[in-house]
């Protein structure tokens, strides 16, 4: 059901830091099962990709 919220690796530089919240975050897409548990990792997709886009703007990796 993981496919139904399209995640995939940002094209900026992850910190080691989101590098592992992303790994987390894609396998909770893998194992939800209900549309609940999927509302609840699209918030933290959404969530997750505002942070990267923050930092980036803020003080983007080489």
């Amino acid at each position: 059901m993981g496919d139904v919220i399209p995640f995939p690796k940002p094209k900026i530089k992850l910190t080691h830091e989101e590098s592992i919240e992303y790994r987390e975050l894609r396998d909770l897409l893998d194992r939800a099962q209900t549309w609940k548990e999927l509302r609840v990792c699209q918030r933290k997709v959404e969530q997750f990709k505002k942070r990267v886009k923050k930092r980036h703007s803020q003080n983007p990796l080489p």
